[in-house]
């Protein structure tokens, strides 16, 4: 909840400061897509990316993003308990066009990475963790609106869970389990203020 109303926050100061902008290099965007990880896991996606434009070719952001999807821990698919969350800043560059334009970028940041259930009742969690992690971007822009592609680059997690008692003849024991936290994105976006 406090990483829900912390990213909130951020976005509502950040687009009153853009609003408020008379030069008009400020620009916000909100974007919508699909994620999967590379283990057929899938989801949904939302961000907030408050920019400042350099200049025709280049443009800063800090990218603001909750992913809604699964994770797979040995072969089977999980939910995860509200998302996975990342705050991570950006720069990306304009190719030269009319109508369309293509960009490309990367960023890098800090993602909160959620807990996760084993999917086998009484074989424990993986808890929730901090990692520094990155993406490269590319994509095409249309007037105020993009489509874009990232792959977000997470270390994975690795943990040694306590499996409960099973039965009267099975004691209990530990086994080491590793998540791959890493997606892939597809998104389309709206620019709201200035674009490039």
């Amino acid at each position: 909840m406090k990483y829900r109303l912390m990213f909130t926050f951020f976005a509502l100061s950040l687009m009153q400061n853009v609003i408020a902008q008379d030069d008009k290099k400020f620009n916000f965007g909100v974007s919508f897509g699909y994620v999967s990880t590379t283990d057929n896991a899938d989801g949904a996606v939302i961000h907030l990316e408050p920019g400042y434009v350099l200049n025709e070719r280049l443009s800063v952001g800090m990218r603001i993003e909750w992913a809604l999807m699964g994770k797979v821990i040995e072969g089977l698919e999980t939910s995860v308990d509200g998302g996975d969350k990342s705050v991570t800043f950006n720069a990306t560059t304009y190719f030269p066009g009319d109508r369309f334009r293509f960009f490309a970028g990367v960023g890098l940041g800090v993602y909160h990475i959620a807990r996760v259930a084993h999917p086998v009742a009484g074989f424990g969690t993986v808890d929730s963790k901090l990692f520094m992690g990155g993406y490269p971007r590319v994509g095409i822009q249309y007037g105020r609106f993009n489509l874009m592609a990232e792959y977000n680059i997470v270390p994975r997690s690795r943990e040694n869970l306590f499996v409960e008692e099973l039965s009267l003849f099975r004691a209990p024991f530990s086994r080491e389990v590793e998540i791959n936290n890493s997606y892939f994105a597809l998104k389309a976006s709206i620019i709201i203020g200035r674009d490039l």
